[in-house]
Protein backbone atom coordinates (compact mmCIF):
# COMPACT_ATOMS: atom_id res chain seq x y z
CA UNK A 1 0.00 0.00 0.00
CA UNK A 2 1.10 3.20 -0.99
CA UNK A 3 1.08 6.40 1.47
CA UNK A 4 -1.78 7.90 0.23
CA UNK A 5 -4.50 4.47 0.57
CA UNK A 6 -2.67 4.44 4.41
CA UNK A 7 -3.85 8.47 4.94
CA UNK A 8 -6.83 7.61 3.75
CA UNK A 9 -7.50 4.14 6.04
CA UNK A 10 -6.60 5.79 9.13
CA UNK A 11 -8.77 8.99 8.15
CA UNK A 12 -11.44 6.58 7.71
CA UNK A 13 -11.21 4.98 11.19
CA UNK A 14 -10.71 8.00 13.33
CA UNK A 15 -13.67 9.56 11.49
CA UNK A 16 -15.86 6.30 12.40
CA UNK A 17 -14.37 6.20 15.97
CA UNK A 18 -15.60 9.49 16.65
CA UNK A 19 -18.78 9.36 15.65
CA UNK A 20 -19.15 6.79 17.79
CA UNK A 21 -20.64 8.66 20.90
CA UNK A 22 -23.72 9.28 18.45
CA UNK A 23 -24.69 5.64 18.15
CA UNK A 24 -24.88 5.35 21.98
CA UNK A 25 -26.03 8.98 22.92
CA UNK A 26 -26.98 11.24 20.22
CA UNK A 27 -28.34 13.72 22.13
CA UNK A 28 -25.81 14.27 24.47
CA UNK A 29 -23.17 13.98 21.73
CA UNK A 30 -24.86 16.62 19.54
CA UNK A 31 -25.24 19.19 22.72
CA UNK A 32 -21.71 18.37 23.22
CA UNK A 33 -20.72 19.04 19.61
CA UNK A 34 -23.12 22.69 19.95
CA UNK A 35 -21.28 23.82 23.03
CA UNK A 36 -17.77 23.20 21.94
CA UNK A 37 -17.42 23.90 18.48
CA UNK A 38 -20.81 26.23 17.24
CA UNK A 39 -20.57 27.85 20.61
CA UNK A 40 -18.25 30.84 18.83
CA UNK A 41 -17.50 32.36 15.17
CA UNK A 42 -14.10 31.99 15.98
CA UNK A 43 -13.95 28.45 16.30
CA UNK A 44 -15.90 27.71 13.34
CA UNK A 45 -12.99 29.95 11.20
CA UNK A 46 -10.92 27.62 12.67
CA UNK A 47 -12.24 24.84 12.36
CA UNK A 48 -12.46 25.98 8.50
CA UNK A 49 -8.51 26.79 8.63
CA UNK A 50 -7.71 23.33 9.82
CA UNK A 51 -10.06 21.63 7.26
CA UNK A 52 -8.62 23.82 4.33
CA UNK A 53 -5.37 22.73 5.71
CA UNK A 54 -5.71 19.09 5.80
CA UNK A 55 -7.06 18.77 2.43
CA UNK A 56 -4.28 20.95 0.99
CA UNK A 57 -1.56 18.57 2.41
CA UNK A 58 -3.92 15.06 0.96
CA UNK A 59 -3.61 16.94 -2.20
CA UNK A 60 -0.03 17.74 -2.26
CA UNK A 61 0.82 14.19 -0.85
CA UNK A 62 -1.37 12.39 -3.69
CA UNK A 63 0.66 14.98 -6.08
CA UNK A 64 3.71 13.98 -4.41
CA UNK A 65 2.94 9.95 -4.62
CA UNK A 66 1.98 10.36 -8.28
CA UNK A 67 5.58 12.12 -9.19
CA UNK A 68 7.47 9.45 -7.19
CA UNK A 69 5.82 6.70 -8.55
CA UNK A 70 5.58 7.61 -11.97
CA UNK A 71 8.43 7.70 -14.57
CA UNK A 72 8.52 10.79 -16.26
CA UNK A 73 9.54 11.35 -19.91
CA UNK A 74 12.82 12.61 -19.79
CA UNK A 75 14.23 12.07 -23.27
CA UNK A 76 16.74 9.60 -22.54
CA UNK A 77 14.10 6.71 -22.76
CA UNK A 78 13.90 7.43 -26.53
CA UNK A 79 13.57 4.21 -28.36
CA UNK A 80 16.65 2.54 -30.49
CA UNK A 81 16.94 2.92 -34.16
CA UNK A 82 18.73 0.55 -36.34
Amino acid sequence: MDALSIICIVGGCLTIITRGPLVFAPITTLRTYDRWFLSTNARMRVFGVVLVALATGLLLLARACCLTFSTPWDGSQQPKRS
